[in-house]
């Protein structure tokens, strides 16, 4: 490229730079400035919930561990070699009320209650000796009471021995009806309808009265004592009372892993003391049935003594009532309320009671209130507040 060229070309690229800078100041000078628009001030973003009053179901949670409604120990009344014992007489085996448990060698209560037959076929002989005497004696006082006034002496008459005889007959009786019950002591049989929790009796073994030898609980109840706080106790019905005899319904919940299971119950009473540790007041619930033995549930796990379980209790229906959620809640029991100018304002209510998730509210706000839900700082009455359907019509 020569040189004339090369001028050439830097001369075009400064009338093209010039060009562009005259032009941009040109238009700099000329453009308008832009007309200041003020926007109106819309306040915070909030989520609202219009509420309604209806009818609530008061739903109380509460846990429990399971105890035995009836559970007994078992102690021989007399002693002897143990002969029998029932197979299912081991822990954790069931029992049908009336079956023997086991059963004691009676050989020596039998030949006592042979002694006491032979005792008492000798005093009714005494008996009727004596009676033939007594009456010989009043024949022949009779005779000669005649010659004189004075009363008979009652030795005479065998009155005290009759007596005598007559109470030797009584024992001798007595000690038959003892050796009977002795005798029938000698099986021993459950008293209802239970699961064996402990045992030590075996065949050959000797037991004596007072020894402990088995434990058993009923398997057609069990217990659960629950703790409730005083305020809750109004809600719910508790037989005894002048309201009821019917108790609250319940429902057992237990988790095992992924598995569900669910019983029903019912409380069948108050303990009538307060707890002086944490001040709560205790019911018991009982669960019919905890083994499922009478319905054949076999699949079913049984609500066994000692586990630990979730409880619902069903109590009284408030009618009429508003729930709000607990997050609908501010401080000093008030509420955040959107009115129809779309103005927060600061209501205070008055709280019946709190259940897991919501608050019954009594009085302070009407059905249509619409409860401010999001949280927001440094609020004042009366201040600007829009929700999101707002928001898409602007």
């Amino acid at each position: 490229m020569t040189q004339q060229k090369k001028t050439f070309i830097a001369i075009i690229c400064i009338l093209i730079i010039g060009g562009g800078v005259g032009t941009f100041k040109w238009l700099k000078s000329t453009r308008k400035a832009p007309e200041k628009i003020e926007q109106p001030y819309l306040g915070p973003l909030v989520e609202v919930m219009e509420v309604m009053a209806q009818d609530k179901e008061i739903i109380i949670p509460a846990t429990g561990t399971v105890n035995a409604a009836e559970e007994i120990t078992v102690i021989p009344q007399v002693s002897g070699l143990v002969n029998t014992v029932n197979p299912n007489l081991k822990s954790g085996g069931f029992i049908e009320k009336g079956e023997t448990l086991f059963s004691l060698d009676d050989i020596d209560y039998r030949t006592a209650l042979k002694h006491a037959q032979a005792g008492v076929a000798k005093a009714e002989y005494e008996l009727a000796a004596m009676r033939s005497r007594a009456e010989v004696a009043r024949l022949e006082w009779e005779r000669l009471k005649e010659n004189t006034d004075k009363s008979p002496d009652p030795l005479l008459l065998f009155v005290p021995q009759l007596k005598n005889a007559e109470a030797m007959l009584e024992s001798a009786k007595a000690q038959v009806t003892t050796a009977n019950t002795n005798i029938k002591r000698t099986h021993i049989v459950a008293p209802f309808d239970a699961i064996v929790r402990y045992e030590k009796v075996d065949p050959g073994q000797f037991v004596s009265p007072g020894m402990v030898v088995a434990s058993l609980a009923s398997t057609e109840k069990v217990e659960i004592l629950v703790q409730l706080r005083t305020e809750d106790i109004p809600h719910l019905d508790i037989p005894g009372s002048k309201e009821t005899n019917v108790g609250s319904l319940a429902r057992i919940e237990l988790r095992t892993g992924e598995f569900i299971q669910h019983w029903e119950g019912r409380i069948t009473r108050m303990l009538g003391e307060v707890n002086p540790k944490n001040r709560m007041d205790s019911v018991i619930i009982t669960v019919s049935d905890p083994y499922g033995l009478k319905n054949n549930e076999i699949d079913k796990r049984p609500l066994s003594l000692g586990l630990f379980v979730d409880i619902s209790l069903k109590g009284k229906t408030i009618p009429k009532v508003i729930s709000i959620p607990r997050n609908g809640l501010r401080d000093n029991s008030t509420v955040w309320i959107m009115d129809k100018e779309g103005k927060l304002r600061i209501k205070k209510v008055e709280i019946l009671r709190f259940d897991r998730n919501d608050a019954l509210i009594g009085k302070g706000i009407t059905p249509g209130d619409k409860i401010i839900l999001t949280n927001l700082s440094g609020v004042t009455d009366g201040m600007k507040i829009r929700t999101a359907d707002q928001e898409k019509n602007i």
